[in-house]
């Protein structure tokens, strides 16, 4: 009984947009930590069994409040990742008391090595940096807060983690529909035979990463629910691939996407309770990646057009490389 009254509280709070304003405790199973292995070609072996957590989409804001989501970085933090990454939208109302709340909120992640983050569309005003009303120059006052809390802001830009002798490449990407959004510049000088992960919040650029060198790229943006294509949506939300949901997809050979649910924002029902990831980092075998050097593309604008051919077909990743996260 006391389990079925819980869940029709929180399924109540869900559908009016409201449980983010719950500030008791919340049980861990509401929670939906998912655990995915990222196989990786070229992958130095002082980084195989590395622990990155992923967190997506908080929207701190009247609605969402920062109590309700101090409890999420304190469950991040008991599975004690190495890394933390996230992946944008901190904040929904566009006022700066709510970036610095989050400021508060998230110096309290304490990964064992860093972390990083980058932008969403909500973090530059209203809706996304074209509609809307927001706050001039709240981009960058939010990235300058995040690095205030001790997490570095990667716009259009990466960084590479070393450890002895190994090198795992991270490359940051400004939100898709402000000027920050810069691929070029972000993979310039990289090692493209070498391992690359890529943060985006949203996935329709996910083609176009991959396309650059990407092995595997870290999303949010959707909440795990689908955009109805219709003229408002179309104007707040325009979207491209409206097939990339939630959880993993193939882009290409080797090549993946991961659309993580998000916690902030409510949901509508039980399959999509508020989400944290935790990727480990695997090895490849020699055959993977030998198909993974075959995969290099040498006309980006062709495998972008092959990319997304594939995507439409909306092919669930099969065999012991793509693990498909159960539901």
């Amino acid at each position: 009984m006391r389990s079925l009254l819980k869940n029709i509280v929180w399924s109540a709070a869900s559908r009016t947009g409201l449980y983010g304003m719950y500030t008791g405790r919340f049980e861990d199973h509401w929670v939906r930590v998912q655990s995915v292995d990222i196989f990786l070609p070229d992958l130095g072996k002082s980084f195989d069994g590395l622990r990155i957590a992923h967190l997506s989409d908080l929207h701190c804001s009247p609605i969402v409040r920062s109590r309700h989501l101090a409890q999420y970085i304190e469950l991040t933090n008991r599975l004690e990742p190495d890394y933390v990454v996230l992946t944008g939208d901190y904040i929904t109302a566009s006022y700066k008391i709510f970036v610095r709340k989050i400021r508060s909120l998230l110096k309290d992640l304490s990964p064992r090595v860093a972390s990083f983050a980058v932008l969403g569309n909500h973090d530059f005003g209203l809706w996304h940096p074209t509609v809307g009303k927001g706050i001039p120059a709240l981009g960058e006052y939010l990235a300058g807060q995040l690095d205030a809390a001790g997490i570095q802001p990667l716009i259009s830009e990466s960084v590479t983690l070393r450890n002895n002798g190994d090198e795992l490449q991270l490359v940051g990407l400004g939100e898709l529909w402000s000027s920050t959004y810069d691929p070029a510049a972000a993979f310039a000088g990289l090692d493209r035979t070498k391992p690359i992960l890529a943060l985006v919040h949203n996935p329709d650029a996910a083609p176009e990463l991959a396309a650059l060198g990407a092995d595997y790229v870290l999303s949010g943006h959707t909440h795990g629910k689908e955009v109805p294509d219709n003229l408002l949506n179309n104007l707040l939300f325009p979207v491209e691939h409206r097939h990339f949901v939630f959880g993993q997809y193939r882009l290409a050979e080797n090549q993946f996407l991961y659309v993580n649910r998000g916690v902030g924002n409510a949901r509508l029902h039980k399959g999509h309770r508020p989400e944290i990831v935790m990727f480990t980092l695997r090895r490849a075998p020699h055959s993977a990646m030998r198909l993974h050097r075959a995969s290099r593309p040498a006309n980006r604008e062709a495998v972008i057009g092959r990319m997304q051919e594939a995507a439409l077909a909306f092919d669930r990743p099969k065999g012991p490389f793509c693990p498909w996260p159960q539901q």
